[in-house]
């Protein structure tokens, strides 16, 4: 068990897809700790690390609420990563899917869910700007507007999950600084401000 304990954060984020036919919507995150890696399938992912060594980090799940039916439900989730290491070192990469890329989901309402876990990483602090993305012609084009986002994460020490970053709403900022890196990494696909 780690030295801290996640008992669990909420937040809600409203957003509007705006268009002709704008809809007023909600993401609910949850954070929490993962307290079985193999309940939780963690080990599945990572199946060379002991599931001791996994446990504690956290679990976030967003869950998208609309009263719509039909194209106007289908979203992306997009995520970028930073990770603040020993000796000053960043590492910072878009968080997909291989096929759906840049989003690392994609679907009618889709449910956004991370469980990162870096074992033995020794005095870390890991971060994600996430957001939910509309595609204005629901997939035909590569275009994506952000709806709305939210910033998480947590800090090792000694290689042990030792706490979690202030669960957030994510501003407009924060979503021009993702917008570089992805401009950057997928030129072919249009992000609106």
């Amino acid at each position: 068990m780690s030295s801290y304990e996640i008992t669990g954060a909420r937040l809600t984020v409203p957003f509007q897809t705006g268009g002709r036919d704008g809809h007023t919507g909600r993401v609910e995150v949850v954070i929490r700790p993962n307290d079985d890696p193999v309940r939780s399938g963690h080990t599945s992912v990572i199946p060379e690390v002991e599931p001791a060594a996994l446990q504690g980090f956290p679990v976030v799940t967003a869950h998208v609420l609309l009263d719509v039916v039909g194209p106007a439900g289908v979203f992306g989730w997009v995520q970028l990563v930073t990770q603040r290491l020993d000796r000053g070192r960043i590492h910072r990469a878009i968080d997909a899917v291989e096929w759906m890329a840049p989003m690392c989901a994609f679907g009618y309402l889709p449910t956004f869910m991370d469980a990162p876990a870096t074992p033995g990483d020794v005095d870390t602090v890991w971060s994600a700007d996430t957001f939910l993305v509309r595609l204005p012609d629901v997939s035909r084009t590569r275009h994506l507007q952000p709806l709305c986002g939210f910033q998480w994460g947590y800090r090792t020490v000694d290689g042990r999950p030792a706490g979690p970053l202030p669960l957030r709403t994510a501003d407009a900022a924060g979503w021009r600084d993702f917008r570089v890196v992805l401009e950057r990494e997928y030129p072919d696909w249009h992000f609106d401000l």
